[in-house]
């Protein structure tokens, strides 16, 4: 099917955004109100006809708030240019959804009374995790991981290099021999390489293939490169010694808290699940412990016995109680937006956690359960109604208003879908068009070497890579998977690259690093790629259904973009210096791209 791999990545998004509700927590938005475009403070970035303005105190202001996700990606003067458009629009869009009335319907304010109430639960679990990270309880924690994870193993000092550049990775790796050979290869490479020491760092923290490859090759080594999207990672080994106990210095404290808090908030849920006396069921019916961590499986087995017993669920089947209400089936597929439980989105979760599919709805009805629990407590203290919690619930408010005004007035038909499609197909280079889809197998190493020796056999003809993947993907422990056909636009560029390269019937010539958990498969992530079957390319159609809802859904957008831009220019007279109507005829592609951004808030 068109594009099947983005179209999983957007349901367990969608999945995503219904957990937390406040999809404005995912992106980066902030609880914040209207209040930052009120304030007159500073030079004006946004300008507005009705004589308001944003100015870059309150732009400012609001960098706090910018997720790691945006400023991973973004310079600071990129991030500031995103947060007046964010800003703008907000104002713009909360100003037009309100006049339109769509704050009066019924289903509306209902829709934002749930949302706020979720929205208020996640506030309060965080409040009260923060609470139970004391100083003697963080003490406490920190022992009790240390000795689990870090007694007796070792610490490295690495000096990490990275680059974006294979050919100079390769250099160094055969150039650098000492400290003295390492300053000097990295003074000649600093316009394609970036390093940083890393001092002290405990085994553990590194992904297996690198602290063996450390281990094994020993101090005043480089090992590597490690692929690692599209960049290559070497480390030059400085020391290796017995890992230490950091000391609980009020520094160290505040860092430690980041990595704990996701344990302190378990230990608050389960004072709620104690009070609320919750139980939750499997698919055999038999009650479990919801915070048990549950020991990856050999998912590609038997798959359909794995699935059988998700299919024999009915609605009415209870998977959980809640202060004796009954959590059925019908109710878990309700919040999830899932017509059944084999959806698409719980099977690829199951397969992305190395569990099994009827192990991945344990999950999900402690997710809803959670949400249950949560809003029971808000509503008994009266949590939301604090002056400070119910301003920073408006921002759902104002999402839940602008979602139901492009609900009203975004309206597509048939030729708007069809044009949408043309316009699509039209944009396919001819060459991508007569491509074809190839079949592939993946056979997974722990090391680079491993894979490497494994190969070199292979081409030599002193082994055939469908014994390797026989032998690999049966027994206990599956290293091996059989991909099936794979598309360019669904593939990573530089697989892809290789697939073109190769003939059928053969092995890639290069490894492929690539995250081996996406399959099932654990800590291995260095691969044989066999290449099999080549056929031609289907594009997507409007007859296929899949096809359809898509195309329906980016017509949907577009007309979204085209209203809210309309907006937009009616109301604002300039964005950092220049006129909206001057943005629009310069680069109307950026334009229409940061709205569709602001609108995927929504």
């Amino acid at each position: 099917m068109f594009k099947t791999m983005k179209k999983i990545i957007n349901v367990l998004s969608s999945i995503a955004i219904s957990l937390t509700v406040a999809s404005c927590l995912l992106i980066g938005c902030s609880f914040a109100d209207d209040k930052s475009v009120e304030k007159k403070k500073g030079k004006p970035v946004v300008t507005f006809k009705d004589g308001s303005a944003v100015t870059d105190a309150d732009i400012n202001n609001d960098i706090e708030d910018v997720s790691d996700q945006i400023s991973s990606k973004m310079s600071l003067k990129e991030i500031k240019t995103f947060l007046a458009w964010k800003a703008a629009y907000k104002k713009v869009m909360n100003a037009v959804a309100k006049e339109s009335g769509a704050a009066d319907d019924k289903d509306v304010k209902d829709v934002i009374a749930k949302r706020k109430i979720t929205a208020a639960g996640i506030l309060l679990s965080e409040e009260e995790a923060k609470k139970l990270m004391t100083r003697e309880a963080l003490i406490e924690h920190y022992n009790k991981t240390w000795d689990k994870n870090f007694k007796g193993k070792k610490e490295f000092s690495l000096v990490a290099i990275t680059t974006n550049d294979k050919g100079v990775a390769d250099r160094i790796k055969n150039s650098v021999k000492d400290e003295a050979s390492l300053k000097r290869v990295l003074d000649s490479n600093k316009a394609t390489t970036k390093s940083a020491d890393m001092d002290s760092r405990p085994q553990g923290i590194f992904p297996p293939e690198i602290s063996e490859a450390v281990l094994k090759q020993g101090e005043k080594t480089i090992v590597g490169p490690f692929e690692l999207k599209g960049s290559y990672m070497l480390f030059y080994v400085k020391t290796i010694s017995d890992a230490k106990k950091k000391e609980f210095t009020n520094e160290f404290e505040e860092s430690y808290k980041k990595a704990a808090f996701k344990d302190f908030l378990a230990e608050y849920m389960k004072t709620l699940y104690a009070k609320y006396k919750v139980k939750i069921f499997d698919v055999n019916k038999k009650e479990v412990d919801p915070f048990a961590i549950i020991k990856n499986n050999d998912v590609n087995d038997k798959k359909k016995d794995q699935t059988e017993k998700l299919a024999k669920l009915q609605d009415g089947d209870v998977l959980a109680v809640v202060d004796k209400d009954n959590v059925t089936v019908k109710e878990l597929k309700e919040f999830f937006k899932v017509k059944s439980l084999l959806d698409p989105a719980f099977l690829s979760m199951a397969q992305q956690f190395g569990i099994k599919p009827e192990e991945v709805i344990v999950h999900a009805v402690k997710l809803l359960t959670d949400d249950k629990v949560l809003a029971k407590e808000v509503v008994l203290s009266s949590y939301d109604k604090s002056p400070e919690v119910a301003s920073k619930l408006q921002e759902i408010e104002d999402m839940e208003i602008q979602h139901a005004y492009f609900k009203k007035n975004v309206k597509v038909d048939k030729a708007d879908v069809k044009r949408t499609y043309d316009d699509f197909i039209k944009s396919i280079p001819e060459a991508d068009k007569n491509d074809h889809e190839i079949a592939i197998k993946l056979a997974f190493f722990a090391t680079r070497e491993d894979a490497s020796r494994e190969l070199k056999s292979i081409t030599a003809g002193d082994a055939k890579f469908g014994e390797i993947f026989k032998k690999k993907s049966t027994g206990n422990e599956k290293t091996a998977v059989d991909v099936g056909y794979v598309k360019k636009q669904d593939t990573p560029p530089e697989l892809w690259a290789l697939l073109k390269r190769g003939a059928s019937g053969t092995c890639c010539r290069d490894i492929l690093e690539i995250n081996g958990a996406q399959y099932g498969i654990k800590g291995k992530n260095y691969a044989i790629v066999y290449i099999g079957d080549r056929r031609p390319i289907t594009l997507p159609s409007l007859s296929n259904e899949g096809d359809r809802k898509y195309f329906e859904r980016l017509a949907e957008r577009q007309k979204a973009v085209e209203i809210a831009k309309q907006h937009l220019r009616e109301r604002i007279q300039t964005i950092e210096g220049r006129s909206f109507e001057n943005l629009i005829k310069d680069n109307a592609t950026y334009v229409n791209s940061m709205i569709s951004v602001l609108i995927g808030q929504v």
